[in-house]
Order: C-alpha cells, then sequence, then structure tokens
C-alpha cells in the first residue's frame, strides 16, 4: 500500500499564503511557476485527516493499528486502495 506525506515546506502545501504573499505580482502564476504537475492528481483525490492530541505515543498507537488493519486486508487477499492528499 502506498502513503503520500508532504511534510516539507514546500511552498505547494501552503498555496493559499503564497497566493496571498504574491497577489499584487502580475508576473507570479503559482499553477505554472510552483505547483508541481505530480501534485495535480493529488489536489482532487479524497483527503482523509485524523486530529491527534500532541502526543507522539498517540501518534505512535494510531500507525500502529492502521499497520496491522493493513496487514489483515492485504492477508485476506483483498485489495485496498486509499487516495491522500
Amino acid at each position: 500500500m502506498h502513503h503520500i506525506s508532504v511534510s516539507t515546506a514546500h511552498p505547494a502545501k501552503f498555496s493559499g499564503a503564497v497566493k496571498l504573499a504574491l497577489k499584487d505580482d502580475i508576473s507570479f502564476n503559482f499553477e505554472v511557476q510552483v505547483f508541481p504537475h505530480e501534485f495535480f492528481a493529488l489536489s482532487l483525490a479524497k483527503s482523509r485527516v485524523t486530529v491527534v492530541e500532541n502526543s507522539w505515543e498517540e501518534v505512535r498507537e494510531i500507525i500502529k493499528k492502521k499497520v496491522d488493519d493493513d496487514l489483515k486486508v492485504e492477508g485476506s487477499g483483498c485489495f485496498e486502495t486509499i487516495s491522500h492528499r
């Protein structure tokens, strides 16, 4: 199963802030100059968010549960497709 996580400070992750900051620059085009073409499909994909406390232990438990669930699906011969944005 493939997961995509955008955790760096790439300007595409903060498109709203970048567009707002450069809105008066007539030569600026976010989609052409900043937005990677590989991100376009991700921008259309379903997004799922899990809100957790500021606790590495809680994050660890969520990840362990997800891995266990994925392994059960994998072992059953079923396939699950998940898209992340």
